[in-house]
């Protein structure tokens, strides 16, 4: 069994988790900041996504069986984009992030 896998997910797993709750909390603490509610649910579609991951890393099969290797081959596409689509909406949460970080910080500064 390759150990750099498991280790891999594992580490990932976690640190999106951690990334998870940071969002859920901000939200929690500042509801109106919409943004922060998309950078949540992002993290929380990538979490679900990291644990499929290892998952699939311990038990080196996939969390659901498919009747063909096409259909496993199609499954294993629409993970992938699906994760593609979520990175996106992300890097546009966090350039939205920056924005509404850059007019907070002018309307505070005399």
């Amino acid at each position: 069994m390759d150990y750099d896998r498991p280790v891999y997910a594992v580490a990932d797993a976690l640190t999106t988790l951690l990334t998870c709750g940071v969002w859920w909390l901000a939200v929690a603490k500042i509801p109106r900041v919409r943004v922060f509610l998309v950078l949540a649910i992002t993290r929380s579609v990538a979490v679900l996504f990291a644990f499929v991951n290892v998952y699939l890393a311990f038990a080196e099969r996939p969390l659901i069986s498919f009747a063909s290797p096409e259909a496993t081959l199609a499954f294993f596409r629409v993970c992938a984009y699906t994760g593609i689509l979520v990175r996106v909406i992300e890097a546009c949460a966090y350039l939205l992030l920056a924005r509404w970080i850059v007019q907070k910080y002018r309307t505070q500064t005399p």
